[in-house]
């Protein structure tokens, strides 16, 4: 008896063993992965062409794609269901696919290809907003989950951070209180000596919608370590606000402070996800 389960036993395992191994005519993780790349940068210049509507160019770049790693459209699409059906194996091609990617887009950034139009230090100044928070909000709500105090603060401590940087804070708001009390917001920035430096105002309650902006701007010598930024140090006493717009830009120098592509993308993925949220939510409180 334990003979024959262990005949079986053994018989699991060259079968599992079997299923896995990935056949002859199946690319391997980094063939795969290569392919993958000059695919998402076919597809990317297609959508930027002026022939983005038309299939037969976008069967041209796929064609050419397979053509310079010496395959077909058969044995790109066999490789593509088989890695489909082993799912681990696929989240590794794209880690590499992702790194092919920020390399690419380093290099682009570092004219790598064209260095005769390398900018000077005055063209390489780009402007990114950070806030991944809901970026409009409205209170009082009837709901308590439609409104969380953490919806009023951001907090980033990220490798991204950089010298140099300027960090500006802007949005509209219109908020409404019976009492005086003096309530603000504010932007703080720690540096890499320890300091913290604070820029606040205060915040308006007399139902009239105005803008805010607060701008913090560090010497190129000095880095950021964090950045925190409240839209209202407290609810206490408001009436009722609205606040939209929120934007939390950050100024840098990305020929010297390049984003990755995966960092780039998960910013947009919080950011599409934190605007879906405040528009379901304000919908719902209109309708109401």
């Amino acid at each position: 008896m334990k003979r024959t389960m262990l005949l079986w036993g053994c018989a699991a395992i060259l079968l599992f063993t079997a299923c896995d191994r990935r056949p002859s005519d199946v690319m391997d993780k980094r063939q795969m992965a290569e392919v993958l790349t000059d695919v998402h940068i076919a597809e990317s210049a297609v959508a930027q062409s002026e022939w983005k509507s038309s299939r037969a160019h976008k069967q041209l770049y796929g064609n050419s794609v397979f053509e310079k790693h010496g395959i077909t459209k058969e044995d790109f699409d066999r490789s593509v269901e088989w890695y489909a059906l082993h799912p681990e194996k696929y989240v590794a091609v794209y880690d590499i696919v992702e790194e092919n990617l920020d390399s690419l887009e380093k290099d682009i950034e570092n004219y790598v290809y064209h260095p005769d139009e390398k900018p000077t230090a005055a063209d390489s100044i780009d402007t990114i907003d950070i806030w991944d928070k809901r970026p409009s909000l409205i209170y009082p709500v009837k709901r308590s989950a439609d409104f969380r105090a953490e919806d009023l603060e951001f907090y980033c401590n990220n490798l991204h951070l950089a010298c140099g940087d300027h960090y500006r804070l802007y949005l509209l708001m219109r908020a409404y209180a019976l009492d005086t009390a003096a309530r603000r917001m504010f932007i703080a920035v720690e540096k890499n000596d320890s300091v913290t430096d604070t820029l606040s105002c205060r915040i308006m309650t007399d139902s009239v919608l105005r803008r805010y902006s607060l701008t913090v701007r560090l010497p190129d010598t000095v880095c950021a370590r964090s950045i925190r930024a409240v839209l209202m140090d407290s609810v206490r006493g408001i009436e009722a606000m609205e606040i939209d717009s929120v934007h939390l830009y950050r100024v840098y120098n990305f020929y010297e402070h390049s984003l990755s592509y995966r960092y780039k993308r998960k910013l947009k993925e919080r950011q599409d996800s934190a605007a879906q949220l405040s528009a379901k939510i304000e919908k719902r409180l209109r309708a109401s």
